[in-house]
């Protein structure tokens, strides 16, 4: 399978988690951890690899381990929920 790049604008702190596609291929993530320690983009990565239905090993932060905006490389994608 391909690999496909997505550019990601998260939001921390939210009530709860959701991913939402935009027509311009924007990912709009809201994620409920805080951005201490990792811990954001490990959710981040958990989320998105349950959402594209793949391996958490097939999710990579390429741009933007520190921002709101980033750059997320999905690997084997299967079918997206």
């Amino acid at each position: 399978m391909p690999s496909k790049t997505f550019a990601v604008q998260v939001t921390t702190r939210a009530s709860r988690q959701a991913v939402t596609l935009q027509p311009d291929g924007l990912l709009k993530v809201k994620l409920t951890s805080a951005p201490v320690d990792g811990r954001a983009n490990a959710e981040l990565i958990k989320l998105l690899a349950n959402y594209f239905n793949t391996a958490k090993s097939n999710v990579e932060i390429i741009k933007g381990l520190t921002g709101r905006k980033k750059l997320v490389t999905i690997h084997s994608i299967k079918n997206p929920k």
